[in-house]
């Protein structure tokens, strides 16, 4: 429902490699889909539909955080800081995850194994 929300009313388009990635034909909007959480770099005008559609079909979600130049995002544990000429986006808990695998015995399920852990 939030998914057809996003390609119906805001007339998003979804990305070939992955439906839960979506854009827009301006190429001013991008929205990744989580379970329970929505990542979304547009420009103001998208945000404000975006705020007038949600109201009129009632969804409860969670209030937007804009990133600012002065500070940082936290999203699904990456923080995101907005720099003068970009974007940085560090994972410092995630290297803490990954364990090295032996390269003699390396099967596709440790690398599923390891991918499913968020590694």
């Amino acid at each position: 429902m939030y998914h057809d929300h996003h390609t119906i009313k805001l007339r998003m388009i979804l990305s070939t490699f992955n439906p839960c990635l979506l854009y827009n034909n301006h190429s001013t909007t991008i929205i990744g889909l989580q379970t329970d959480d929505t990542l979304i770099a547009a420009d103001n005008a998208f945000m404000v539909l975006k705020q007038e559609e949600l109201e009129k079909v009632k969804f409860l979600v969670k209030p937007y955080k804009a990133l600012k130049t002065d500070g940082h995002l936290e999203f699904n544990g990456p923080k995101i800081t907005l720099l003068p000429d970009g974007l940085q986006i560090t994972q410092e808990k995630q290297a803490s995850n990954i364990i090295e695998l032996d390269q003699a015995s390396f099967a596709k399920e440790q690398y599923v194994a390891q991918r499913a852990r968020g590694a």
